[in-house]
């Protein structure tokens, strides 16, 4: 087939954006950076700064991405939330549901076996002593959760679900 050349009547100015599939990913997780930077104990642990000497976005997040492959991080993670629900007598906001839920979901990335998972207990189920620690002092049936339990890689439950009852 011969090539004829043709005149181009016009330039056609396109701009086109290419996002990485990675990057796209890694923004689920970017979106959370300004609460745990709002949550002084999450930032130092997470991103190893303070308040006073924040770093970039950028910077924050391959902080969260190193360390959350650690187990014991993942746990102080937890454990923070749990103090935080126990004191207010609250449930954890949805955002900081998030970050727990992210932060599982990073562990996961790093483990070759299982998956350690979130324990959501339902409402209204039976109060059952080995699966909900009980924040308020009484009640057989789960009225509220406070914050998931947590499960390792083996799926043994290493932290329960903080609950109240009536």
């Amino acid at each position: 087939i011969p090539i004829v050349p043709q005149p181009i009547d016009r330039l056609v100015e396109k701009t086109v954006t290419v996002c990485l599939a990675w990057a796209t990913v890694l923004e689920q997780y970017a979106q959370l950076i300004p609460t745990i930077r709002a949550h002084a104990t999450l930032s130092q642990l997470l991103f190893r700064e303070s308040a006073q000497h924040a770093g970039d976005d950028s910077t924050a997040l391959l902080s969260w991405l190193t360390r959350s492959g650690q187990w014991s991080t993942l746990e102080q993670v937890w454990q923070v939330l749990a103090v935080q629900v126990q004191r207010q007598g609250s449930a954890a906001t949805a955002t900081e549901q998030q970050i727990l839920a992210a932060s599982v979901e990073l562990y996961n990335q790093s483990v070759s076996r299982g998956a350690a998972s979130l324990s959501q207990p339902s409402v209204g189920q039976r109060y059952d002593y080995e699966q909900h620690t009980r924040v308020n002092h009484s009640g057989e049936s789960v009225a509220a959760v406070l914050l998931a339990g947590l499960s390792n890689a083996q799926g043994k439950l290493v932290h329960c679900a903080l609950v109240q009852t009536h």
